[in-house]
C-alpha cells in the first residue's frame, strides 16, 4: 500500500477520535446539550474527504488504486464512527441512570 493512503486513513482517524474525546468529556462533567454535534461533524469531514482523497490518490497511483482506497477508508470510517457512537451512548446512558 502506499503511505499517501495511510497517511489519509491516520488523519481521518485521528478527527473522529479527537471529536469523539471531546464528546466524552462532556458527557463525563454532565455538560447540558452534549449532543454529539462534534462526532456528526467529524463524520461529515470523514464522507468528504473520500472524494477528496480518492482523487489525490489517483493522481498519485491510478485509478485502480484510488477505488481500492476510497472503499478502504470509507469502510474503515465509517466503522469506527460507528463504534465510537456506541460507545458514547453506552457512557451517556450510564452516566444518565447513576445521577
Amino acid at each position: 500500500m502506499n503511505l499517501s493512503l495511510y497517511v489519509w486513513l491516520a488523519v481521518v482517524a485521528i478527527v473522529q477520535l479527537i471529536a469523539a474525546a471531546i464528546e466524552y468529556n462532556a458527557i463525563r462533567n454532565h455538560v447540558n446539550g452534549a449532543n454529539g454535534l462534534f462526532l456528526f461533524t467529524a463524520g461529515v469531514l470523514s464522507v468528504v474527504s473520500l472524494p477528496v482523497g480518492g482523487v489525490i490518490i489517483w493522481f498519485l497511483e491510478g485509478w485502480h488504486f484510488a477505488l481500492v482506497g476510497v472503499a478502504l477508508v470509507g469502510c474503515s470510517a465509517a466503522l469506527l464512527f460507528y463504534g465510537l457512537l456506541k460507545a458514547l451512548d453506552r457512557r451517556a446512558r450510564s452516566a444518565k441512570q447513576s445521577g
